[in-house]
């Protein structure tokens, strides 16, 4: 059927899979005096599939933890191109677009090289993982690979402490502050400087410190400590500069002490 803006149109849906591949068609117009002019001209039916995809290797920061999952389309397997694609999460094999155990994270249209990067994972789990790209053939998958979230880290367990975010080896504790954690076990307190700690059996934590030595305090104690050289509770004030300030309740004496440098 030839339509008034000379498009050439058929009423049959021509299938690849098994309709020939070519046809000739025959073309002849003429004109009011009787000319005319024709011509044939082949018509190629072209293979449209479901796209070819890849999955990637993860992108790792250096603690180990994802910072994206990486696909890419190698084909988008018609004309009319990928209308959608990007990875799909779970933590089953195989996971699958619709699959309600599963997320999907996509990334736009079209082919090449993507990116996305997944959130609300649960630390310490196992996730399968593997790209996707849709078009009108239908979903394809590339293969299937896994990563491992990292585990929170822990503090010590005597802090309750939270890791400070954007502060490597600095942490929170709700009772206690904020202090940096060594690799020797050490931690250095905001304020109170250089201390080694040592949790007790019955609860709360001993800690050395450099000018008084042996302190005991706890979630509930905490800013009083109890000071074993002297056999008496102090409350610490707070700081003057390098000085740590200390009340002393047996006497009622305010004292002054350097920082707990080690």
């Amino acid at each position: 059927i030839l339509d008034a803006n000379g498009t050439l149109r058929t009423s049959k849906t021509f299938d690849y899979e098994s309709d020939p591949y070519t046809y000739s068609i025959h073309v002849r117009t003429t004109d009011e005096n009787g000319a005319y002019v024709e011509n044939t001209f082949t018509v190629s039916i072209l293979d449209e599939f479901i796209p070819i995809v890849d999955t990637l290797e993860p992108l790792l920061d250096d603690a180990g933890a994802v910072i994206s999952l990486p696909g890419e389309v190698l084909d988008e397997g018609s004309a009319q191109g990928v209308s959608e694609r990007g990875m799909v999460l779970g933590l089953r094999p195989d996971p699958s677009l619709g699959d309600a155990n599963a997320k999907a994270f996509r990334a736009g249209a079209g082919g090449g090289h993507f990116e996305v990067t997944p959130v609300n994972l649960s630390a310490g789990k196992k996730y399968f993982y593997r790209a996707f790209a849709v078009n009108v053939e239908g979903v394809a998958y590339g293969t299937l690979e896994s990563f491992v979230v990292p585990k929170e880290p822990q503090g010590p367990a005597w802090s309750g402490a939270s890791p400070v975010s954007g502060s490597p080896g600095w942490w929170n504790s709700p009772w206690f502050g904020n202090f940096y954690l060594a690799e020797n076990s050490w931690v250095r307190h905001e304020f109170l400087g250089w201390l080694f700690p040592a949790p007790s059996s019955g609860g709360g934590v001993w800690l050395w410190h450099s000018q008084l030595g042996w302190m005991w305090s706890s979630p509930g104690a905490f800013p009083a400590l109890y000071v074993y050289s002297d056999a008496s509770w102090y409350y610490f004030s707070g700081h003057l500069g390098d000085r740590l300030i200390f009340f002393r309740y047996s006497d009622g004496v305010w004292l002054e002490f350097e920082g707990g440098d080690k």
